[in-house]
């Protein structure tokens, strides 16, 4: 399920440590959203640098990091403005590991040419093709063993057809693209054999305006008849999931594993399965093993969420959340 990333952190850092950037301490901060938006400094999931090498350049290097007290590069490339608003030329983004995770073009901030991402295991997961901003020409994606999820074709003014697979080889959706984006009738199906449609839904401008949901059985159904919906955590959804994880943390003695005047964050990911249940809870960072088995068992021993939803069918929602352990 491709929502957009959600990771929510115990404390919002927006202070960073002196020197820890490769350009000059006087260069301009700017604080984004997800969508690499201006935002409130107190809001910013990422911040973003932009200098010159030399005040002769004509060109800006550019760098955005995660908005953590010690934050971590996630993209580097060139712009032309000291804002770093029109990125030009090539331009990459990279996992925390340092791996690439996507690389490819810019020109006057529009995506253009061929366009790359890798998994965090370094596997090519999706091939792109861009002009003037929007998909065009073929634009395929792979899951992390290689099969086809997705087949794009798209002319050069990004009119075409799309169609994605399950990894079984069942079709998962059709539909059609208008300047590189979904327009018109998209069918969703099960992911059964024969073809059994679990929506049909009107594109305009890339938004579903209209769907009418189906049964397994082929009958129209109004209960959960809904077209995406993130999992969420029961009560007050966020500040409910905070609350758990704050609660949960007080009850750790991270005395016994860190030193005083210390703190060790451990990064996690889970999956949300279809009836609400917390599974697939593993460890990205691995460091401190006992510490890292108390913070398991606190994603672990989640009570049961409220799955997600997409096309009128209940999903697998993937989350990442980082757990902060701290001594005073």
């Amino acid at each position: 399920m491709r929502f957009k990333k959600s990771i929510f952190f115990l404390v919002q850092f927006t202070f960073f440590i002196a020197g820890v950037f490769a350009q000059q301490n006087t260069s301009p901060k700017y604080y984004l959203n997800y969508d690499e938006k201006p935002i409130a400094q107190s809001k910013a999931i990422y911040l973003m640098v932009a200098y010159k090498n030399s005040p002769k350049d004509t060109i800006w290097q550019r760098e955005l990091y995660y908005n953590r007290l010690k934050p971590v590069l996630i993209a580097k490339g060139l712009c032309l403005d000291s804002a770093g608003l029109l990125k030009q030329g090539k331009y990459s983004y990279q996992h925390e590991s340092g791996k690439l995770a996507k690389q490819g073009f810019f020109s006057n901030n529009l995506k253009t040419g061929e366009w790359k991402e890798w998994s965090a295991a370094g596997k090519l997961i999706r091939q792109e093709n861009y002009s003037n901003g929007h998909l065009a020409g073929q634009c395929i994606s792979w899951n992390g063993d290689g099969i086809v999820t997705d087949s794009v074709w798209l002319d050069k003014e990004g009119i075409g057809k799309g169609i994605g697979f399950y990894t079984d080889g069942i079709i998962k959706s059709t539909g059609n693209y208008r300047a590189g984006i979904k327009e018109g009738e998209w069918i969703f199906y099960y992911d059964v054999a024969g073809n059994k449609k679990s929506m049909i839904a009107n594109f305009s401008k890339d938004e579903a305006k209209t769907f009418t949901c189906f049964t397994i059985n082929g009958e129209v159904q109004t209960q959960d008849c809904i077209f995406e919906r993130e999992a969420s955590f029961p009560g007050e959804g966020q500040s409910a999931w905070v609350a758990y994880l704050v609660k949960s943390l007080e009850n750790v003695k991270s005395e016994k594993y860190l030193a005083s005047g210390t703190s060790h964050v451990v990064m996690l990911k889970f999956i949300i399965d279809v009836d609400g249940s917390v599974t697939g809870v593993e460890v990205e960072n691995p460091a401190i093993e006992k510490l890292e088995a108390k913070a398991r068992d606190i994603i672990k021993k989640s009570p049961k969420w409220i799955p997600a939803i997409q096309y009128g069918q209940k999903v697998n929602a993937y989350r990442r959340q980082p757990l902060t352990f701290a001594v005073d």
